[in-house]
């Protein structure tokens, strides 16, 4: 959006617009509100000659039969370039007006000296705008660098540290003076074998890509989890210039996830010492989970609860009004516990079990299910009927 309205303040719609693409034609952001983010500009890129012609200009006719001035410059170190589009007759137009006039006063013999005059003007202001054309580019990859939340880091091609951008240095502590000319292995955690790293370079030559997680060692000495994607940059004869790695920290996405299977494990453990199995259901009533030995305590496997309503399975204690007050109570969301049932199993024995439950809402309150734990009590019933 900064770009977006910079750009903007500097050049009106009328007058042209500015964009900025990757080598394939994707669009990456323009000024041009008819340009989308992810079109392709194919038919553009082809007049641009990327990558044999790194900066030009040239004239060429748009969809709507205008007369275009382009000038753009491509990125030597990424793979995008920035194009500059005015409309000639917009760009002209004061030239055309102050033409005319000066030919209705000036005498035939000063027509010779004002068309060289104006010749070189026009050259002159195209040697300004190329110059500042340039300038912005350079600010903007400038920009691009330094804003990233991403740890950047360029190597040459045998992996020489060349530059690395602000946020490296805030991941990782070390200064760029303290990497530059060094191997990315003096920020290895020795957390990984030759084989993780054998990988990623046989993927590196045979695709210029690799994407992995590594764990990384900081300046002081502490480890963290990071996200790590490296690119290959070649010149223009295919051969490797350089390796350029993108470094994520994900430290607290990992001891989330490390914290919620803790959770859950933590869960899992209560569940197993106060019940004999654990269910959920979903908002159909429908068991979706059964963990425990359910064909041993309830007469029926865990495989063959899922998909089924509790009673879609007999019970030999409960009648059609005794459902119907279950079904009730399911359906107003609220909870239930020590719900007895007389259980028939395939080999004709019969099982009691009492089952407790509490309904699921999602973040939005909204009602997803339910969740609970199973006890056999076919001991204490058989005392109570002794």
């Amino acid at each position: 959006d900064y770009f977006i309205n910079h750009m903007s303040q500097k050049l009106s719609p009328a007058e042209g617009k500015v964009s900025i693409l990757r080598y394939d034609g994707t669009m990456l952001m323009s000024t041009d509100p008819a340009r989308t983010t992810g079109e392709l500009a194919r038919g553009l890129m082809r007049e641009l000659h990327l990558p044999e012609v790194e900066a030009a200009h040239f004239e060429r006719m748009d969809e709507e039969g205008r007369a275009v001035l382009v000038a753009f410059r491509a990125s030597h170190l990424y793979p995008i370039v920035v194009v500059t589009e005015l409309y000639r007759d917009q760009a002209l137009a004061p030239w055309r007006t102050e033409l005319r006039s000066l030919f209705m006063v000036l005498v035939p013999a000063l027509l010779a000296l004002t068309a060289v005059s104006i010749a070189f003007y026009r050259r002159q202001q195209l040697i300004v705008a190329v110059r500042a054309e340039a300038d912005r580019h350079e600010r903007l990859h400038a920009t691009v660098y330094r804003a990233s939340t991403d740890a950047i880091v360029i190597t040459d091609r045998d992996a020489q540290v060349l530059s690395v951008n602000p946020a490296f240095t805030e991941m990782l502590g070390y200064q760029p003076d303290e990497v530059r000319g060094k191997n990315p292995r003096m920020w290895s955690s020795g957390q990984h074998d030759d084989a993780v790293y054998q990988g990623l370079w046989q993927a590196l030559l045979r695709d210029g890509v690799w994407k992995g997680e590594l764990i990384n060692r900081r300046r002081d000495g502490s480890l963290f989890d990071a996200e790590v994607s490296i690119n290959v940059s070649r010149d223009d004869q295919g051969e490797f210039q350089h390796f350029i790695a993108y470094i994520t920290d994900v430290s607290k996405r990992k001891q989330a996830e490390l914290d919620l299977r803790e959770s859950e494990g933590r869960f899992r453990d209560l569940t197993h010492l106060s019940s004999d199995w654990y269910w959920e259901q979903d908002e159909h009533f429908r068991f979706v989970r059964m963990d425990g030995d359910l064909r041993t305590l309830s007469g029926v496997a865990a495989q063959d609860h899922i998909g089924l309503t509790r009673w879609d399975m007999p019970a030999l204690n409960l009648s059609d009004a005794d459902w119907a007050a279950h079904k009730a109570l399911l359906n107003a969301h609220q909870p239930f516990y020590n719900f007895e049932m007389r259980r028939p199993d395939h080999d004709g024995r019969r099982h009691w079990v009492s089952i407790s439950g509490t309904p699921k809402f999602d973040a939005q309150g909204r009602f997803v299910g339910y969740r609970g734990v199973g006890s056999n009590i076919t001991d204490r019933k058989l005392a109570e009927e002794g």
